[in-house]
């Protein structure tokens, strides 16, 4: 996860070895494995079924429904379905295949199609009901009965690959390694570095922190960027706005292709980015989000061998500023997303897609990270933070915390 400046992009090489501080040890590495996959899913937990045969009768054979990972449900009736604008569709969703019930209810448009607001569980079967509808025919009223699309889940398509929902202690220290670095060991971060500790698990959640280091530790870091500082020709102006700990944390599990999605709460705070990525060890980088807090926005891409991609967005733009610029948006739970396979990348953010990139995209081994870093570039932002997209944001209160509740991976 590199940020904005392009100088960051690159581990400092050539200027001699990085200087290693007191920190706290990231705890030995265990063997990688894939943990079994406890129930857990989007809104609830739940148990994959056996699943029995629907007993409609009125069954749509040519419509379709979507059930993806990450996305929005949706289905589309044929024409053997009485097809109108506004007819109303319920999603219904079963654990068993036998009892169901309604999650919601939407409009069709007038091909027969209708997107809900739910992203689909694990475990769990959906299928879509045209409710019977009215209308008139030759000057006569008509009613077409019920209708009911084709049953479709997860499972049909993806298969679930890893979880974490941070509900159990062992679970998680097997599938996650903490970071603990070096003052200085990247451009950009001269002052500050991972510390292991500053992720941490309570709750049933997972709180990355940035947070000020301790006074002894910040006047030796202070001396050591004076002399990088002088170096490599950049001004000397030491650690002005402070020294600070770092969070980050990244998987043992790797994957290919596919589906990763979490669900995270990033903290309103400027001076520091929270952030949900994947990389490689041959520098391939997907960032699914990056938070530079409430007025500066989100931001999503890829770095690949240092060349960066913003898809269809434009350099310097802010993904969903319409909805970021809302105080209150950053008050929740969001669930960042991206799917990626040989032929590009497709972002989304609750469900909707934000962001696509098309490219040829080679087979490269990928980790899943979470931090939040402080990089020296955007530490002055924690007492004087930007209104670029929004209003009124204050000044940072450390620590600030990226809590997520947890992260999920499927492959074909």
């Amino acid at each position: 996860m590199r940020g904005l400046k392009s100088q960051n992009r690159r581990v400092w090489a050539g200027i001699g070895a990085a200087v290693s501080l007191t920190l706290a040890t990231g705890g030995s590495a265990v063997a990688a494995t894939k943990v079994p996959a406890p129930a857990a899913t989007w809104q609830a937990k739940t148990t994959t079924p056996k699943l029995a045969a629907t007993t409609d009768k009125n069954v749509d054979a040519g419509s379709k429904l979507t059930v993806t990972p990450g996305t929005l449900i949706a289905a589309t009736f044929s024409s053997k379905t009485y097809l109108a604008a506004g007819r109303k569709v319920d999603l219904q969703s079963s654990t068993d295949g036998k009892t169901w019930k309604t999650v919601e209810t939407k409009t069709m448009d007038a091909k027969g199609g209708v997107t809900f607001a739910t992203i689909p569980n694990n475990g769990v079967t959906y299928k879509a009901v045209a409710q019977a509808y009215t209308y008139k025919a030759s000057g006569k009223s008509q009613t077409a009965p019920a209708a009911t699309s084709v049953t479709g889940s997860i499972a049909d398509n993806w298969k679930f690959e890893f979880i974490d929902d941070f509900g159990n202690s062992k679970t998680t220290k097997n599938q996650w390694v903490a970071s603990t670095g070096v003052f200085g060991a990247k451009r950009g971060r001269l002052c500050s570095a991972d510390y292991a500790t500053n992720g941490s698990v309570s709750d049933g959640t997972l709180k990355m922190k940035v947070s000020k280091a301790p006074a002894k530790v910040a006047k030796e870091a202070e001396q050591n960027a004076l002399a990088k500082q002088a170096e490599t020709g950049i001004d000397e102006v030491g650690c002005p706005f402070g020294v600070f700990y770092n969070a980050s944390w990244k998987t043992y599990y790797v994957m290919q292709y596919g589906i990763v999605a979490a669900r995270i709460k990033m903290s309103k705070d400027q001076g520091s980015h929270g952030s949900f990525w994947l990389y490689t060890n041959t520098d391939y980088e997907i960032d699914v989000v990056e938070s530079y807090g409430y007025g500066a926005g989100l931001t999503t891409g890829t770095w690949i061998q240092g060349k960066q991609n913003f898809g269809t967005m434009s350099k310097g733009e802010r993904t969903i500023p319409d909805q970021t610029k809302d105080p209150k948006w950053w008050d929740e739970y969001h669930i960042y997303s991206v799917e990626w396979n040989p032929k590009g990348y497709t972002f989304r953010i609750d469900g909707v897609v934000t962001n696509t990139i098309t490219a040829k995209v080679p087979k490269q081994d990928y980790r899943i990270f979470l931090t939040n870093y402080s990089s020296d570039w955007e530490v002055n932002r924690m007492t004087a933070p930007k209104d670029w997209n929004g209003k009124g944001a204050k000044p940072a209160q450390l620590p600030t915390t990226m809590t997520v509740d947890w992260v999920q991976a499927w492959t074909k």
